[in-house]
């Protein structure tokens, strides 16, 4: 058998039973070998199963073998279980040690713990003090390592972060690798390498990881050699040389291994081959616009290490695949070009190095060939265009004259709009600001210009996309300052408030060190924010970090806001925080997970960093209530995934999802919003629809639906419309209360109001929205809502809170709840909508 096959044979093995083993060094004087009892019966001995969660607690295995997990090395409950093991069906020793009589497996296969665990097993009556250790396979099962061990009158004893482990119990026998010479006789024998350097390739600008695994005499040193030479402060098992250059191609790492003894041994050579990476393209195609009987010129930049080669392709409208142009150079030259046979002809290039296989590829540039100019004429003027608050306008212009250059002008207003150089302009994202503004444009070539009539925008309100400027967690809140601080009020126990302590509450202040913020999210019991400056973006976490959702790589609280990294931190436009998780979604629609969650990928694994999950959605908003997650795109669909037992993914049934789940019954969604266990979505239309758990009137269409047969408790799992007295522009949930904002600044809440968390003036709850009942004397503008209280930012820039109040969360100074809206007690305002 070779030994891809035998370690494939041990890896399905592992997967069922993986082993402890004791035994010893072998070989030589007989005198100086701890002595082995005979081998034990084949049949498998087994100790029940035991549930170890958050608390930690003792797995006890046959013959007096334990495994000692501490509190926090796990974070959910999980059945483990020590059984004997079959010898001779693991991976095989290295030469000089010997399998024990026994093996004990840990079951089941694969699990990790966030911090080390104590692997106990018996000394057997004649073991020496000195000199026994304890081996077990990497979590790969490819290699045998040593672990430190300690020894006890009774035990020997060593660490470890997974169940993924083969261990061997070896003494200070003659010959033998793992300890001393155990009080006379020969001395043991030299290290032995268990694992060499890997070689491979790598491209260019990428890094090498090579490691090896070693048994002897602890303790071992390392020197990593290159070719043959000995490398500066490369003294550890591992080496990364980051980034790799073509200069290093071919060249071999080695390390030698010392041991205690002065003895040695040097591992194989691992080569690495360097790749030179593909042309990477530095200055893209440009669309080329020119006058009938001139030359147009395509010119594109490609860097490589190495030499390149380069060809040209056309494609004209209609035809069926790209033909050659003639070009192998990276500039392409088009004279007397014709309106007949040029105009609207697609150019691309491509380049690769000699003798590669690898294209790269520019994208496709335009050829417009415009005929011999004339005076320049306006065959339609702009329009009058009506937008909707937070989305897109255009104005567009016709005219002839050839080779014509545009200038757009607002309220004719110079300069012109700059970068509003085409026949159309489009403002991507308006304002009330932008109602009644009046746009002109100047068309102008080589023999005079021309300029249009006034076109008129009109802006009305709508379901507005903005940022937000008020967000609750389970008992603090969040608000967005228009210096572009963040002020931070309520509970503090894990530093949600980001000040560099916790404490059971807090009135309003500033989170420290934030400056620059442009967009935040409040989660259960952490938050996230993104800093805008003139250099960048960046991304920092704060407060409850247990499970990872911080994404800074541990899984520490934090007391003040930490950066983190990601290859979203420059473009995080979107984020949404849960109980155990965070999600952020990037300028190009990409979807990011961290924490410990569901996080549409098809597992619940827990992940310190960021990970970006594949599937192509291209999500542009996002909600997160306990364990379920609603995004919505770009096309106005909504997905849905996470725990649905009260109907929250609106599937119309009670089946979970891994990965994300359309829901057919919504289309034009521009926002969602997740409560505990229910759901809401707001469309273009300004309808607002609810779903999901119903026990407290949290879905707001007064329905008393119950979950299943034999149920008593009330949900909806599929989308219900809910009645509103007007057009819904923003939305929010808490844990069992919903709310909505109006454009006409009115705000209604529904659902449960024990606390007075809908702002009625009533304890009882509402099962269909009500008013809430402000003193405000301006338009209410945004609106956010914790785990029991509600936040309303007005026009006046003034924030106002209702409902729980137990940890400050309402920030009026007091701790009393409130049914009525108060006003929070801060130093200058929160940043507005207008």
């Amino acid at each position: 058998m070779n030994t891809r096959h035998i370690i494939r044979r041990w890896l399905v093995l592992a997967l069922l039973t993986l082993a402890f083993v004791a035994g010893c060094g072998g070989g030589g004087d007989e005198g100086n070998t701890v002595a082995l009892p005979a081998p034990s019966p084949a049949m498998p001995q087994t100790t029940p199963a035991v549930v170890v969660g958050i608390a930690g607690g003792i797995v006890n295995g046959p013959d007096g073998v334990t495994v000692t997990i501490p509190p926090e090395a796990l974070a959910a409950d999980t059945s483990l279980q020590i059984t004997t093991a079959v010898p001779g069906e693991l991976l095989p020793l290295p030469a000089g040690v010997q399998v024990g009589p026994k093996m004990y497996a840990l079951l089941p296969h694969g699990v990790r713990f966030s911090v080390p665990v104590t692997l106990t097993l018996p000394r057997s009556a004649g073991e020496p003090a000195d000199g026994v250790s304890i081996l077990k396979t990497n979590a790969d099962g490819t290699a045998w390592e040593q672990l430190v061990t300690s020894t006890s009158d009774t035990t020997h004893s060593a660490l470890i972060t997974s169940f993924s482990v083969t261990g061997v119990r070896c003494g200070p026998g003659p010959g033998g690798i793992c300890g001393g010479s155990g009080g006379g006789g020969s001395a043991a024998a030299p290290p032995v390498i268990s694992m060499h350097p890997v070689s491979g390739s790598v491209d260019e600008g990428g890094y090498v990881l090579l490691s090896v695994t070693a048994i002897g005499v602890q303790p071992l040193t390392y020197q990593w050699l290159r070719d043959g030479n000995e490398i500066s402060r490369e003294t550890t098992s591992a080496i990364v040389i980051n980034p790799v250059s073509l200069a290093e191609n071919g060249m071999r790492l080695s390390v030698r291994v010392t041991d205690r003894d002065n003895r040695s041994i040097t591992s194989n050579d691992g080569v690495v081959t360097v790749r030179a990476a593909a042309p990477v393209i530095v200055n893209e195609l440009r669309d080329q616009d020119v006058v009938a009987g001139t030359t147009a010129l395509f010119t594109a930049t490609t860097n490589s290490s190495v030499a390149q080669e380069f060809k040209w392709e056309r494609l004209n409208l209609g035809a069926a695949s790209w033909i050659p142009a003639s070009s192998t150079t990276n500039q392409l030259t088009l004279p007397n070009v014709q309106i007949a046979a040029d105009n609207q002809a697609l150019f691309r290039m491509l380049a690769r190095n000699v003798g590669g296989i690898v294209w790269t590829m520019t994208r496709p540039a335009l050829l417009t060939v415009r005929p011999t100019e004339t005076a320049p004429a306006i065959v339609r003027h702009p329009g009058d265009q009506m937008a909707f608050a937070g989305r897109g306008a255009s104005f567009d212009v016709v005219a002839t004259g050839g080779n014509l250059t545009y200038e757009w002008v607002r309220d004719r207003t110079p300069p012109p709009i700059r970068g509003a150089t085409s026949a159309q302009l489009t403002i991507s994202n308006t304002t009330v600001a932008d109602d009644g503004a009046k746009f002109h444009v100047v068309v102008s070539n080589s023999k005079g210009f021309a300029t249009s009539n006034q076109a008129t925008l009109t802006v009305t309100p709508t379901p507005a996309e903005v940022i937000p400027r008020l967000g609750g967690g389970f008992e603090h809140s969040l608000a967005l300052h228009a210096d572009a601080t963040l002020i931070a009020w309520g509970r503090n126990r894990d530093g949600e408030l980001g000040r560099g302590m916790f404490s059971d509450m807090e009135a309003p202040e500033r989170v420290v060190g934030l400056t620059g913020v442009a967009t935040f999210a409040s989660g259960w019991k952490h938050n996230l924010a993104v800093l805008s400056t003139a250099t960048g973006s960046s991304v920092h976490a704060w407060g409850r970090g247990n499970l990872g959702q911080l994404g800074d790589g541990t899984t520490s609280t934090r007391s003040l806001a930490v950066q983190i990294g990601g290859f979203f931190s420059s473009a995080a436009v979107s984020f949404v925080t849960g109980s155990f998780g965070s999600i952020a979604l990037d300028r190009m629609r990409q979807h990011w997970s961290w924490g410990t969650d569901l996080h549409g990928d098809g597992t619940s694994n827990q992940y310190l960093e960021p990970q970006l999950i594949g599937g192509g959605y291209a999500f542009r908003r996002a909600a997160q209530g306990d364990l379920h997650t609603l995004a919505t795109g770009s096309n106005g669909f909504v997905h849905a995934w996470g725990n649905n037992i009260w109907g929250q993914l609106g599937s119309g049934d009670t089946t979970g999802q891994t990965e994300p789940k359309y829901i057919p019954q919504l289309a034009q969604v521009i926002s969602v919003a997740a409560g505990t266990n229910h759901s809401l979505a707001l469309t273009a239309d300004g309808t607002v629809y609810a779903w999901g758990l119903n026990e407290a009137g949290q879905v707001g269409t007064g329905s008393t639906t119950l979950c299943r047969v034999g149920s008593t408790t009330l949900c909806e799992s599929t989308p219900m419309a809910v009645a509103l007295p007007g057009f819904v522009i923003s939305i929010a949930a808490g844990e069992k209360h919903s709310m909505a904002l109006l454009s006409d600044g009115r705000v209604y809440a529904w659902g449960e109001n024990f606390d007075g968390q809908l702002g009625n003036g009533s304890p009882l709850l509402s099962r269909t929205p009500v008013r809430v009942n402000g003193s405000w004397t301006g338009r209410i503008v945004n609106i956010g809502a914790g785990r029991k209280h509600s936040l309303a930012l007005d026009e006046a820039g003034n924030v106002w809170a209702w409902g729980a109040n137990d940890r400050m969360q309402l920030g009026d100074g007091t701790v009393a709840p409130r049914s009525l809206p108060v006003q929070v007690q801060m130093q200058g305002r929160p940043l507005n909508l207008n």
